[in-house]
């Protein structure tokens, strides 16, 4: 059975409800009051009789202005405690002529305004609202030009807006999209549907799919968001559906692509033995239709609506040199269903009653990037159920959303039983951008429900109109996840020249495995035994007023607070150990009970005539801490119970310690012994002499942690500071604050002449308080150098090397003890990663306090501290994650919009938009990793949890953000000539994202001698003096060159901050040249880089341009039959570097790289490896500035 019941006590959900029941209450008895007023109230249609949501209406006298209302998904609208008398009602809607009529009030009664509206231009100024928001109805939502069906594309033309392949946030959301504002990936955009919210609480954006031809309106907001706005700090999307009228109407469409079909052939992959292109064939099928109508004329309605995608497609793998022989194609199906059904009562002429119902459904297979055989198989399934009622009682407007909403995702591997490259090998390797073997994160199945009740109420107060609110949610996930559960995952820094990957040495990678456990808590959840995280009681409360205070002054003005339950784990008792080794860092979590958000908005009309309004709001916006955020934090903190975990059991030909469910640890040279055949550890093998022990081992060490909730936890943080492990994955610090940002806007919107509309506006969004992991042990410092512990490290060396003396050890076959000899090899010489893991590094480098490291040689414990232990020597690193980060986003947006009827001979209509925006988005630079991102422009994805790339000073590395544009330009047009032919353009140029200018890691231990400038115990920091973004920003190809030669004429070969202390030390030589000249010849200095080809491959412009014919003709007055043809792309213009296909920032990771890629072909390749970064089709939806494709259309309506 499925238990929906962990987590806080019922006692708490039903306190958590109260105010919410208590607010509802009270409001409808407010509403009962006596009154010797009356009231206007009416619906708004078209010609057709066809509801006109978001119509607003203004009642006034010759003297004053006496309320105003906004039309509901009904068209339905009322104006409370009208004082008896003579009114005009004035009604205006986007695309319809305003019409005004005059009614007479009496005393108790209702007077009926009721108003149809005749089309006209769509183009109006707002004089209203200072925030920014543009709103489309049904007909602008049927006409525009997508490529594809997502809804969250609808808004791709307004200025800032960028739409996502869902694929970059998540493997569950390949064949959704994500709606990016303010330069954000869009996992935290708010989206909402008839009120009630619909957005994943677990990795973000929207939790299900909506039909786009069962839409009413759709609105975004960008700036100064609405009061009522549920928790979001970026930006939100709100819904209408359609309902069903009096009259039976419908469409019934069909979409056709076929690759055979005027399509462009990718060019790629190279067939490596023919040198020709293979095939990669591709057909899509999206066909739907809705049928509404009434039930009871007058009374009772019905619309359903149902959209599917059918898509088959071969996928093309094109794999960069070295690994050029293995490129190929996969089999990557992909089925939608979006289904919609409404019904619709009026309960009586004010209060309307309605219930809707949504089932959407997608399947597909797909990898992480375009060059990754790593393929599984996701499957989406989510419900969403809403019942709505809406009635004016006295004088206030109420409304009251129940919604449940339920979503299932699930990820299998699919390359077992195939014949993609190293399908069943006993380890999943990942070089570079090149990934083979079982898919790392299969299987994994994750459940998220959420059910909501909200209330809305509205009140007309002379000349202010009073709104205010309250919602609760019920949020409720669970299910299972993890990192390399069936195989061991191989992460190697950079390829080498060998084209077979098994040949690659361990010692240049980091092997991860898995305790097979799947679960993030031991709360039951949707029928499994653990797993569940929640039930987070969310609370939300508001009030707002818009004040007319003259006939063209408005200020709007409102207070919103919010608070979730169960989203920093502050029901776990503080951890005594934790608090023991750094005081503080132990305590409860704190939980935000105060999160208030005032705003405060101005919108001037100076002559009053509507065609002019300067606009400027500010407010504080809170923000969703998502659940994938915090999901290592539980299950750091429970000490009973096993957890899933993914340790590193191999560190650059280093065995690491990993945590047992007692004080202690293992190793996989503990457990699988020496490889006899070398001698050696497995972890210094390469990848085909090691697979098969670290498969054992994995199995092995899976078989040590059953399934137990009340075993000791050997995750749990005090379990592993007893042991020194170091503790990474995720822990909330105490002092956690929620994510917040002060947005602000200031513009105007002017009507040049009738029908077209000007609009500037400045927005600015600065985001405090975001998640940075910091390693608050501070291990690596320089500052923490130890000198007596980096003799005692050099010494058992240069002991375990057989040798005499630091100096022969280093030497040509001084170290035979470490690097004996073997067959025709000769013995080697100690390097740096040889002195690093026996304490002369950090605990990076041993995976552990030094104290409790063991001698690789021996086996022994150090007994000493590490020569850079931090402030802690008894423990190694201890990472938190801090409320620290900031951002700012600052843009310029200008949008010119046109609606003429007959503007010259021969065109009967046109309509023209063209949106601009300038913009600069800033923030830190995350952590690059111990080997290069495979996602390299998400991995810096503000919204997540990320680690700091300096624990010194976090923010150190800030810079341009990595999916920010800073031009975007977008334009559409429409041409209506006559004998129902209609041609329709729209097009993007955005300008180029940007890359930081990483020195990765080399693949050794001791990092901080080598990529550590700022000595703060981080490697893989950037090129000393840029920052995050700089490549494509401040420096271009030419730049970049400048800086790589500066560095490599002043830094490579050059000792770090930490071979600085090291050298003053003078524990190497008394003489500090021939100090630097030992860690020179040990490799303990800063690498050099290759300069950037003439021919690389930057970061372009996106660049898309899309037209459409069509034609229309109506038959006896009812059925309109519209065929077309459209053609995406239609210049086959190439893009590239769009995720999660970029290039990686890593200056040495050797290919796949900022100055790696060459657009020209070299000798021995089959073709340029710019080829594995151009934009192909994609899975699931077409890639934007994906090759030439058309599309063929039927669309009949009734």
């Amino acid at each position: 059975m499925v238990r929906l019941n962990s987590g806080p006590s019922p006692r708490l959900c039903r306190l958590a409800l109260v105010p919410t029941i208590a607010f509802i209450l009270c409001a409808l008895a407010w509403a009962q009051t006596s009154d010797t007023t009356g009231r206007i109230a009416g619906t708004v249609t078209d010609a057709k009789g066809i509801a006109i949501a978001g119509a607003r209406v203004t009642v006034s006298t010759p003297a004053a202005q006496i309320a105003k209302a906004t039309t509901d998904a009904q068209g339905a609208y009322a104006a409370e405690g009208v004082t008896p008398g003579s009114y005009t009602v004035r009604v205006e809607a986007k695309g319809y002529i305003t019409t005004q009529l005059h009614v007479e009030v009496k005393i108790g009664n209702s007077s009926d305004a009721s108003v149809k509206l005749a089309i006209g231009s769509e183009l109006q100024v707002n004089t209203e609202q200072a925030s920014l928001q543009e709103v489309l109805n049904a007909s602008q939502i049927g006409n525009l030009l997508l490529n594809g069906r997502n809804f969250l594309a609808l808004p791709e033309l307004e200025p800032g807006v960028q739409i996502e392949d869902g694929e970059n946030l998540a493997p569950t959301k390949t064949g959704y999209s994500s709606l990016s504002l303010g330069s954000r990936t869009g996992r935290n955009t708010r989206i909402a549907v008839d009120g009630a919210d619909v957005s994943d609480e677990i990795v973000g954006t929207a939790g299900e799919g909506i039909p786009i031809s069962g839409m009413q309106t759709f609105s975004v907001e960008e700036s100064t968001l609405d009061v009522s706005t549920d928790l979001t700090s970026s930006g939100a999307v709100n819904v209408t559906t359609k309902r069903g009228q009096n009259a039976i109407h419908g469409e019934a469409f069909g979409l056709f692509r076929d690759s055979a079909i005027g399509a462009a052939q990718l060019q790629q992959p190279l067939d490596a033995a023919t040198h020709s292109f293979l095939k990669t064939p591709y057909q899509r099928n999206q066909e739907g239709g809705s049928l509404g109508g009434s039930i009871i004329p007058d009374k009772a309605f019905f619309f359903l609506d149902g959209e599917r995608t059918l898509q088959h497609l071969t996928a093309p793998v094109s794999v960069a040199s070295p690994f050029a022989q293995y490129s190929g194609t996969y089999a990557a199906p992909f089925d939608e269903d979006e289904l919609q059904g409404r019904v619709d009562y009026s309960l009586r002429k004010t209060a309307h009653l309605f219930g809707r119902f949504n089932y959407f459904k997608n399947s597909e297979n797909a990898t992480f990037f375009p060059s990754s055989f790593q393929l599984y198989s996701s499957a989406d399934h989510a419900i969403n159920g809403l019942v709505g009622l809406d009635f004016d009682a006295r004088n206030i407007t109420h409304s009251i959303r129940f919604s449940y909403l339920r979503s299932q995702s699930s990820i299998l591997d699919a390359t077992e039983g195939t014949n993609l490259p190293f399908a069943g090998y006993p380890v999943s390797i990942d070089i570079a951008t090149f990934s083979v073997g079982t898919n790392p994160l299969a299987p994994q199945a994750t459940y998220q429900s959420d059910r909501q009740i909200r209330y809305d109420g509205t009140k007309t107060m002379g000349n202010h109109i009073l709104r205010f609110g309250t919602g609760y949610n019920r949020i409720q996930v669970g299910g299972y996840a993890g990192l390399s559960q069936t195989n061991p995952l191989v992460l190697v820094t950079a390829p080498g020249t060998n084209n077979d990957p098994t040949t690659t040495p361990l010692s240049a990678a980091e092997v991860i495995v898995s305790n097979g456990q799947r679960y993030s808590s031991t709360q039951p959840a949707f029928g499994y035994p653990a797993g569940g995280l929640g039930p987070d009681n969310r609370l939300d409360l508001y009030i707002g007023d818009t004040w007319r205070y003259s006939s063209g002054l408005t200020i709007t003005s409102g207070l919103r607070w919010e608070r979730d339950t169960s989203r920093t784990n502050s029901d776990l008792p503080a951890i005594p150990e934790l608090n023991s080794a750094f005081p503080g860092f132990g305590n409860v979590v704190r939980q935000p009970n105060q999160n208030f958000a005032p705003q405060l908005g101005i919108a001037w009309d100076p002559k009053g005539t509507g065609k002019t309004v300067f606009r400027i709001g500010a407010g504080l916006y809170y923000d969703n801490l998502l659940y994938s955020n915090d999901l290592g934090d539980r299950r750091l903190r429970q000490r009973t119970g096993t957890f899933l975990a993914t340790p590193t059991a191999c560190s650059f030909g280093t065995a690491m310690p990993l945590p047992t469910g007692t004080a202690g640890s293992i190793t996989v040279d503990s457990v699988e012994g020496l490889d006899p055949a070398t001698g050696h550890s497995y972890c210094s093998d390469t990848i085909g002499q090691a697979a098969a022990a670290l498969a054992a081992f994995q199995t092995a060490y899976q078989a040590d942690n059953p399934v137990s909730l009340t075993a000791q936890n050997p995750n749990f943080v005090g379990t592993q500071l007893a042991s020194g492990l170091n503790v990474t994955g995720g822990l909330l610090a105490p002092n956690y604050r929620t994510p917040r940002a002060w947005q602000m806007n200031a513009g105007f919107q002017h009507e040049i002449r009738p029908g077209l509309i000007l609009s500037a506006d400045y927005l600015r969004n600065i985001e405090t308080r975001g998640l940075l992991g910091v390693d608050i042990n501070h291990t690596g410092a320089a500052r923490y150098f130890n000198a007596a512990s980096a003799q005692s490290a050099v010494n058992l060396t240069v002991a375990d090397c057989g040798a005499g003396s630091l100096a022969a050890a280093i030497s040509p076959q001084g170290c035979p003890g470490i690097h004996p000899p073997s067959g025709s090899v000769s013995a080697g010489a100690a390097t740096i990663a040889d002195f690093a893991v026996r304490g002369l590094g950090s605990a990076a480098d041993t995976g552990s306090s030094c104290y409790t490291a063991a001698d690789p040689s021996t086996g022994k414990p150090l007994n000493f501290q590490c020569a850079f232990s931090g402030v802690n020597p008894n423990y190694g690193a201890m990472n938190a994650l801090q409320s620290i980060s900031r951002s700012l986003y600052r843009a310029a947006q200008v949008k010119v919009a046109q609606s003429v009827a007959n503007p010259f001979q021969g065109v009967k209509a046109m309509n023209l938009q063209i949106a601009y925006s300038y913009s600069h988005f800033t923030d830190p630079l995350a952590f690059q990793g111990n080997t290069a991102p495979t996602n390299p422009i998400v991995s810096n994805d503000q919204d997540l949890a990320l680690q700091a790339a300096d624990n010194d000073n976090p923010s150190k590395f800030k810079g341009a953000s990595l999916f920010d544009r800073t031009h975007q330009i977008s334009f559409a047009g429409t041409v209506d000539v006559p004998f129902g032919f209609r041609f329709d353009i729209a097009g993007h140029f955005l300008s180029p994202l940007s890359s930081p200018a990483i020195v990765g890691n080399t693949g050794t231990a001791g990092q901080i001698f080598q990529t550590d400038f700022s000595g703060s115990g981080v490697g893989s920091q950037p090129l000393p003096g840029t920052t995050n973004g700089s490549f494509m920003r401040g420096l271009d190809v030419d730049g970049l060159n400048h800086a790589i030669s500066r560095y490599n004429a002043t830094a490579a070969g050059q000792a770090t901050p930490a071979g600085l202390a090291l050298i003053g030390s003078n524990v190497l030589s008394l003489n500090s040249f021939n100090a630097l000249a030992y860690m020179q010849t040990m490799g303990a200095v800063a690498p050099t880089l290759n300069l950037v080809p003439i021919d690389q491959l930057t970061f372009p412009w996106l660049k898309l341009f899309d037209v459409r014919l069509s034609w229309s003709h109506t038959f006896h007055d009812r059925f309109k039959v519209q065929p077309s043809v459209g053609v995406f792309n239609v210049f086959n213009i190439a893009n590239f570097d769009m995720p999660p296909g970029a290039t990686s920032g890593w200056l040495n990771e050797g290919s796949g790289s900022i100055n790696s890629v060459n657009t020209l072909t070299r000798p021995g390749e089959t073709g340029p490896a710019s080829n594995t970064f151009r934009v192909g089709n994609g899975t699931g939806v077409f890639s934007q500035g994906s090759p030439r494709t058309i599309e063929w259309g039927l669309r009949i309506t009734f």
